[in-house]
């Protein structure tokens, strides 16, 4: 399921080549009136940094007593930085569903001179998004000439919506900052409409005649994350507004999110009947199970194994499954399909699942903002009642008081009983008919997600290191390594390794690799290796400086300023090292590094050093404990990094007898 408003991937707007797009001289259209009043604009003293602002944005969005809609955009900008010259690329979305009846673009140089592009100066190209292997998603992409700083650039274009999905989504936030925007909802006098939206403090609504509605923003700020570490996804911060509308009265609170789910459900129910063959194949593969973790799993594996990540979409298409029969006999489909079939592969079984409704930017689906965009679409299985099997962590517990098990199909390396990081701890709409609701996606406890080593070493005299590993990895630490060892040729495997190692070890070859339980999703994926450091220890007379710590990283590099957004720690997890180093002939410790013990409500920090005889034994125990973090919080995690960071670069002192 794509909702592509909030993000495309276009070929190739960065090679489009407007050729010759001219200046407006007499007898050609100028720059329309509504064009040069926001070019002339007063605009606020914005920080140096800012690359762009957008003078005025207006859309109208005008629905038919048949229910067709019409949008109409207007859009002006201007450049203030060479770093804003990308926003002078217009791209506007098309498909089969959504046609478009006009495009104009305009620009102003800075030394006022005007410019109108040609129709034949506007280019379309398709979209290009992994694992789609038709989409009939395209985009009229056109380059404004003259785009320095000083220049505007305006275009306004009109297109028919989807008629299937009656709500729209204004996005009133870009990157930079807004001066003026608008939006107006024209209905029939007996339609209805309800409204929601996020970061609506100061919206101005008025209703300039009956039917007609209408929402402003002014000198709305840009949410600019450019350059700023560890933030949740644009979407998921930026303010937009979301209007449905029907004939019908519009239902109110959590009321609105059933009615999205039970519409899905009515949509996508259709494709989910098994045919015989189907249900035939299912009952094989639980064939002598009576335990409903060992059904799912069987099941599960089938679908991670078998059923490839291609795209098919075309009009409905989008939000429509294939028929579960289709995506069984072809062994491919998008993220609904491979939904679809696990639904009716299960229910073959006795078992019930239905669709769940995600977005993988975490935060973009808004409680407040009740919405059928989003991005994705994975399972809700429901456990018979009274029945726990601790693999079971991803499960919800729904108001029905209905228990389901959260599981994403699409991701072939992530165990049924879990969900990945960037599903955790958002929202999702279970698809249930009547009893559809909005749920929180439950966040997997740090263990799930965890990578151990056990290393054995042995330091030279001369600095050099020798060390066996064994790495065990365990939830959503083995997806790309897995991928790896799975599908990757040697050189792929050892080139993977040895990326990791340099960012550790200066001067590093590996001896040995070997992988165990790559394809076994029940199991922690083991790699076994073994490598040469030379100069792993510093010399200083007669003493030798070496680091106890061999393998990785847990610390964030972070910037000593204010904060402003919040923060997005990306996972919850646990690392974990244990670490024997034999020391080199005729060397005993001379001095220790600290213990550090770090506790705080998001994270745990927790590294010793002890020796024994000739063997220094190091342990460390790194563990995130949240998603992400209010911006107030941001000296607090910096304090903890830079704890964290002093700790992994600390040093043993060995001296010689």
């Amino acid at each position: 399921m794509h909702n592509r408003k909030h993000g495309a991937s276009w070929l190739p707007i960065t090679a489009l080549a407007i050729a010759s797009a001219v200046p407006a001289l007499a007898g050609t259209p100028q720059p329309p009136d509504w064009v040069l009043t926001a070019a002339h604009a007063s605009t606020p003293d914005y920080p140096k940094t800012t690359k762009a602002v957008v003078l005025d944005d207006e859309e109208t969005l005008t629905v038919q007593p048949d229910g067709k809609a019409t949008l109409l955009k207007r859009r002006v900008i201007k450049i203030l930085r060479p770093q804003g010259r990308g926003f002078a690329t217009v791209v506007v979305p098309i498909d089969r569903d959504r046609k478009l009846h006009s495009l104009h673009v305009w620009s102003i140089a800075a030394d006022g001179h005007p410019y109108t592009l040609r129709d034949n100066e506007i280019a379309e190209v398709g979209d290009d998004e992994y694992g789609m292997l038709y989409v009939d998603l395209h985009a009229k992409v056109a380059r404004a000439p003259a785009a320095d700083p000083g220049a505007v650039v305006a275009y306004e274009y009109e297109c028919t919506m989807r008629p299937y999905v009656q709500e729209y989504s204004w996005d009133f936030q870009d990157s930079i900052p807004t001066l003026h925007s608008v939006f107006e909802l024209i209905l029939p006098s007996d339609w209805h409409y309800s409204v929601a939206a996020r970061k609506d403090t100061g919206v101005v609504t008025s209703q300039p005649a009956p039917g007609h509605y209408r929402w402003q923003f002014d000198r709305v700020s840009g949410v600019d994350i450019e350059d700023v570490p560890m933030t949740p996804e644009f979407e998921a911060m930026a303010g937009r507004l979301v209007v449905r509308y029907s004939r019908d009265s519009q239902p109110t609170g959590d009321a609105r999110w059933t009615a999205i789910g039970n519409w899905y459900t009515t949509l996508a129910s259709p494709s989910a009947q098994a045919t015989p063959d189907l249900s035939a194949k299912a009952r094989e593969l639980v064939a002598g199970q009576s335990d409903f973790t060992a059904k799912i799993q069987s099941i599960a594996s089938y679908m991670q194994r078998n059923i490839r990540y291609v795209g098919i979409e075309i009009g409905i298409g989008g939000y429509q499954p294939h028929s579960a029969d289709d995506v069984f006999r072809n062994r491919y489909g998008d993220c609904k399909d491979k939904a679809t079939l696990l639904r009716a592969m299960l229910e073959s079984v006795g078992i019930h699942s239905t669709w769940v409704l995600v977005d993988t930017r975490r935060g973009f689906v808004d409680p407040k903002i009740p919405s059928i965009d989003g991005n994705h679409a994975i399972a809700a299985i429901e456990i018979p009642a009274g029945y726990t099997n601790p693999v079971l962590q991803s499960a919800v517990t729904a108001k029905s008081g209905r228990r389901y098990l959260i599981f994403d199909p699409t991701n072939e390396w992530i165990p049924i009983g879990q969900i990945p990081p960037y599903e955790q701890g958002g929202y999702g709409i279970l698809s249930e008919g009547g009893q559809s609701q909005l749920i929180a996606l439950p966040v997997m406890a740090p263990a799930s997600d965890r990578v151990e080593h056990t290393i054995h070493a042995q330091l030279d005299a001369d600095g050099s290191l020798e060390a066996t590993v064994v790495e065990q990895r365990f939830g959503y630490a083995a997806e790309r390594p897995r991928v790896t060892f799975t599908e990757g040729s040697q050189q792929q495997q050892r080139d993977y390794l040895e990326s990791r190692l340099r960012s550790d070890l200066n001067s590093v070859s590996i001896e040995k690799l070997a992988a165990a339980h790559s394809t076994d999703l029940s199991s922690p994926l083991e790699l076994d290796y073994s490598f040469h450091a030379a100069s792993y220890a510093r010399g200083a007379g007669d003493l030798l400086l070496v680091r106890p710590r061999i393998l990785g990283s847990d610390a964030w590099s972070l910037p000593r300023e204010t904060r402003a957004w919040p923060i997005d720690l990306s996972a919850v997890e646990t690392r974990s090292d244990h670490i024997d180093l034999v020391l080199p002939p005729g060397y005993v410790v001379d001095e220790l590094p600290d213990p550090v013990s770090l506790d705080t409500d998001f994270a745990s920090y927790h590294s010793a050093v002890t020796a024994d005889g000739t063997t220094l034994h190091y342990t460390r125990e790194y563990t995130v404990k949240q998603l992400e973090l209010d911006a107030s919080r941001y000296d607090d995690l910096r304090k903890f990094s830079e704890r964290v960071a002093y700790d992994e670069a600390t040093s043993a002192v060995l001296k010689k007898k």
